[in-house]
């Protein structure tokens, strides 16, 4: 079963053997946008980078596949920041690997379902992502405020 979890503990090795392995659009870094990232494995300093980014973010989150798959990591990691206060996330890194536009899509939201439960008490993510084509998905409301950042925030 596909779930999210916190890249923390040792999990953080297991996350970099995976980088290794495993080619992926680095879609947003360090906050900013690289939309036409190509897809590439990562030279081990790029690794590095990814891997460090995800440790001093406040949420490292990860698409685990369960204790029964092979394959430990998913299609798309996501790692965010606090905003302005402790109720709003932005989008620190987003790796992704194919089909593109879709795992970005399904690395934004897992983030956000998972982060404005109760206990996290998030009301707000900003994805440097154009993604107000989608107009509103279940109970979120998304928003283009700029030319490449959504604001998504709960009905």
């Amino acid at each position: 079963m596909v779930h999210p979890v916190f890249i923390k503990g040792d999990l953080v090795e297991k996350f970099r053997e995976h980088l290794i392995e495993y080619p992926y659009y680095h879609i947003v870094h360090e906050g900013i946008s690289h939309l036409e990232s190509p897809i590439k494995k990562f030279s081990n300093i790029e690794i590095e980078g990814v891997i460090n980014s995800f440790e001093k973010s406040d949420f490292p989150l990860a698409c685990h596949a369960g204790s029964k798959s092979t394959e430990k990591f998913f299609d798309y990691h996501i790692a965010l920041r606090y905003g302005k206060d402790k109720k709003e996330v932005f989008v620190y890194e987003l790796i992704v690997r194919e089909e593109k536009d879709r795992n970005i899509i399904n690395g934004v939201l897992m983030a956000f379902y998972l982060l404005t439960l109760s206990r996290f008490g998030i009301e707000k993510m900003l994805v440097p992502y154009n993604l107000g084509d989608l107009g509103s998905i279940d109970d979120i409301n998304i928003e283009s405020i700029g030319d490449n950042l959504t604001l998504l925030t709960r009905h």
